[in-house]
């Protein structure tokens, strides 16, 4: 039985590389947490290509947002990433965009996110504790177009939102007919077998228009203290 637990257990130390990694990452959680801006995060495809409306309109809203004083943070990748980090940086706003990436992800190298000052990159080893800083640190959220991380990171933040565990914010998903189809599938058998209650769908909030994703995020927002 021991030797089971052990081979279980350098599974788990082999994909968080290791605890020690915890114990930094978390450390680098904190800096993110003390950040004096508003913070909103913009979640999506690392392969959406810039030739996409989505990758457009990511970079517009980024651009909103920074001109109102709020703060993009994203994962630091390419794609939509890159959008947001590049639209927020562009409009020359004077505010700082950040991005907080995963060594084994992206690497470390600075040319990859040529969007990003070095001061703004927040690296960490574990995808886990990087998730948990992009939810738990964001004053509001976008999700974007995306593949199996950013649906992690929408039912992490779903499940976190149901339970009390954060505090609310605003969240919005951009583009209705990319999402429709998940919204139906959770409306549909998800709701039908008791899984999930009515109430939890509101929860998800699809919206079309980048500008009225910009003003709601800013209504909601302004005025309200960091501290």
């Amino acid at each position: 039985m021991s030797g089971l637990f052990e081979k279980r257990k350098a599974r788990c130390l082999e994909l968080s590389s290791g605890v020690g990694a915890f114990t930094s990452d978390f450390a680098v959680c904190e800096r993110v947490l003390a950040l004096p801006q508003k913070l909103v995060v913009i979640f999506g495809g690392n392969g959406v290509a810039e030739n996409l409306p989505y990758f457009r309109a990511a970079r517009e809203l980024a651009g909103l947002l920074s001109k109102s004083g709020l703060s993009v943070v994203t994962g630091g990748g390419g794609g939509v990433m890159s959008a947001g980090n590049a639209g927020a940086k562009e409009c020359n706003s004077g505010i700082p965009t950040y991005g907080l990436r995963v060594k084994c992800i992206v690497g470390e190298n600075i040319e990859e996110t040529p969007f990003l000052d070095k001061e703004h990159i927040f690296d960490f080893d574990t995808l886990s504790v990087r998730l948990l800083t992009l939810i738990g640190g964001s004053d509001a959220v976008v999700f974007f177009p995306g593949g199996f991380g950013t649906l992690e990171e929408m039912f992490c933040l779903l499940v976190r939102l149901k339970l009390g565990m954060i505090a609310s914010k605003p969240v919005y998903f951009y583009n209705s007919e990319f999402w429709s189809g998940l919204l139906q599938w959770l409306s549909s058998p998800v709701l039908g077998c008791g899984a999930i209650k009515k109430q939890d769908l509101e929860l998800i909030k699809m919206e079309d228009d980048i500008k009225k994703i910009a003003s709601g995020i800013i209504g909601a927002l302004n005025g309200i203290s960091k501290d």
